[in-house]
């Protein structure tokens, strides 16, 4: 298997773990699975990125930002040291390593895959979650 077709499944992967939802009727924050679920996404998103290193070696790639898109990069490295300065304790770093995954997987997904794959990895997945 290819590191791209790797790469696509973890793009279903990530969001059929976005889609599995664990609030309880005391509210977001108050189940223990939480934990688990945000350790899968980091744990898909650092595949996707390691992936991605170990493919842009093999091949160089080239990605073109737009403003909004530049912009877009510079809000979300903005929240990156925002979020990393407040005095949350454990639960800001945690949000801090997500946010941070988080955009290193999309930039790695927006250089390497086409649009295509996104928008079949997500019917796929809503599609699933729809029929259980």
């Amino acid at each position: 298997m290819s590191l791209l077709k790797l790469i696509d499944v973890g793009i279903f992967a990530l969001i059929l773990a976005s889609l599995w939802s664990l609030d309880t009727i005391a509210g977001a924050g108050t189940n223990p699975l939480e934990i688990v679920r945000y350790g899968l996404i980091c744990g898909i998103e650092l595949m996707i990125v390691g992936l991605a290193v170990i493919e842009i070696m093999r091949r160089p790639v080239s990605l073109r930002l737009s403003a909004g898109g530049a912009l877009l990069l510079v809000f979300f490295l903005y929240t990156l040291i925002s979020v990393a300065w407040s005095a949350g304790g454990a639960q800001s770093l945690l949000k801090d390593l997500l946010l941070a995954l988080t955009l290193a997987a999309a930039v790695a997904i927006a250089a390497l895959r086409p649009p295509r794959v996104l928008v079949e990895a997500s019917v796929l997945g809503c599609g699933i979650f729809v029929v259980l």
